[in-house]
Parts: structure tokens; C-alpha cells; sequence
């Protein structure tokens, strides 16, 4: 007895595809780890030392000054202060917020000297 090879073309063709599919991810998945392993090395290249946290990705609070709270007088002056939290570090940032230049990662591109240019 034989198969019907209408049945047998489909499974072909299925499995065929399946395979392809399989074989198009696992060669993009190898192709983009090693672009961003290529990526990742080159830009070690021309990075420095961010000058504005000093490398460390954080820098101290620019509202609060690293304190982590405000001080704010209440409407009527009663010649006391009162404290809340920071808005912008809160309380578990240690009074230090990310640092803008660098985006947390201690490294920054390297700027071109503008020599002459105002």
C-alpha cells in the first residue's frame, strides 16, 4: 500500500521549511553576537573615562546635593523646617542619580578637538 503523495509532498515541503527556519535563527543569532562582540571591542577603542562621574556612573543628586531630602517650610512660618524626600534620587539612590554624559556606564565616546571654533 502507498501513501497518498499529495500528503507526502506536504510533509516534505513542512519539514523542509521547518529546517530552513531553524537554520535562518541559529545563523542571525551567531551573525549578531559576533557584530556586537566586534561593536563591543571597537568602541573600548575610542572611549574614555567619563570626566563627569569620574567612571563611576553615578553622580551626587543635583537637586538635593546627595542629602536626600528637602527642606521646605510649611504655608504659615512657624520658624521650623520640615523634610521630604528627594523627587529626583529618592531614598534607595544613596543620594546619587545616574550620570547624563556616560548613561551609567562609566565610558564615554571621545570628543573631537574643535580647534579654533567658538
Amino acid at each position: 500500500m502507498q501513501r497518498r503523495p499529495a500528503l507526502r509532498a506536504a510533509t516534505t515541503f513542512l519539514s523542509t521549511l521547518a529546517t530552513l527556519g531553524a537554520a535562518t535563527i541559529a545563523v542571525s543569532t551567531v551573525a549578531t553576537a559576533a557584530i556586537r562582540g566586534v561593536i563591543a571591542v571597537r568602541s573600548k577603542k575610542t572611549e574614555i573615562t567619563c570626566p563627569s562621574c569620574a567612571g563611576a556612573g553615578r553622580t551626587p543628586c543635583t537637586c538635593c546635593a546627595g542629602a536626600r531630602a528637602l527642606a521646605w517650610m510649611p504655608k504659615k512660618a512657624t520658624g521650623t523646617h520640615a523634610w521630604t524626600l528627594c523627587p529626583l534620587c529618592g531614598e534607595d539612590a544613596g543620594g546619587h542619580q545616574q550620570c547624563w554624559d556616560c548613561g551609567g556606564r562609566g565610558r564615554a565616546q571621545a570628543r573631537p578637538a574643535l580647534d579654533g571654533v567658538v
